[in-house]
């Protein structure tokens, strides 16, 4: 019996505008194993947020299909909660009621809702600022509710896309490592989505990268390093080495394709 938590079967996406096409993914194929942490990284505009959101079935393939559990995803299902790079805190909500948000909306009677969403603010080292506002906090904290607000619908998969973009490198290294933690307490699928070679090798199971436009799936790395990861340790620095040398030949050819340059001429240009 598979293990796959999540499978993408060439998967499509054409954007239309303007008169316009653009296919954003082309014929993508992926597994996600079921508790596992897949980093995905690639090129600007390979498709990666794109990928997440399909897998959210906040939007629908042009072509192919996602399974969960082997089963067709056709529509958003509390099954997936997904955190965005820009929070998407409700600024007149307090830090409760934010975290509280998705179980009301999944009719969860009050005292139980209560209860978990205390639950998920504790757990993210919220205690204390449950009646905070969203402009009282910080940005790390402002993360941090997002993901107790995601975590309390106690969905199957968390689809993470560069959540931690946007933060100073002192809190973004903080965040990964709670992160870790509470993938370990929780036992959750994730996928993530980061820029960062370094924060994927550091996070995940196994790192995807993609191709350029149209994305799909160039390589998978396994990363073998026991955790917690040493980011200054000799294997860690060869396998972040390794990834980043396939990373820049898709973003030569993303260049290439935008401004019409022979590959050489970029190679020149960036020596």
């Amino acid at each position: 019996m598979s293990n796959n938590k999540l499978e993408c079967l060439s998967v499509s996406k054409l954007y239309e505008k303007n008169g316009n096409k653009i296919w954003a993914l082309k014929n993508l194929n992926l597994e996600v194993k079921e508790g596992e942490f897949l980093a995905i990284v690639g090129p600007s505009g390979c498709g990666k947020s794109t990928l997440l959101k399909l897998m959210a079935s906040l939007e629908r393939p042009t072509e192919g299909k996602i399974l969960l559990d082997g089963k067709e995803l056709r529509d958003p299902g509390p099954e997936r909660a997904m955190v965005f790079q820009y929070f998407s805190l409700f600024p007149w909500c307090t830090v409760l009621e934010n975290v509280e948000f998705g179980l009301k909306m999944l009719n969860v009677e009050e005292d139980e809702r209560r209860e978990r969403a205390l639950h998920y603010i504790k757990l993210v080292g919220l205690e204390g600022f449950e009646d905070y506002y969203p402009r009282q906090l910080s940005g790390g904290m402002k993360q941090r509710v997002a993901l107790a607000r995601a975590l309390a619908v106690n969905p199957e998969v968390l689809l993470m896309d560069e959540p931690f973009g946007s933060l100073d490198a002192q809190t973004r290294n903080f965040l990964q490592a709670e992160l870790l933690k509470i993938w370990e307490e929780e036992k959750k699928t994730i996928v993530f989505v980061t820029h960062s070679i370094i924060e994927a090798v550091y996070l995940g199971d196994r790192v995807v990268l993609m191709t350029s436009r149209p994305g799909r799936v160039k390589e998978v790395f396994e990363i073998d390093i026991e955790r917690p990861r040493d980011k200054g340790s000799s294997e860690f620095s060869r396998v972040r080495s390794e990834i980043l040398s396939s990373l820049k030949k898709e973003v030569l050819k993303t260049i290439s394709s935008e401004y019409s340059l022979d590959l050489k001429e970029i190679a020149e240009m960036i020596r």
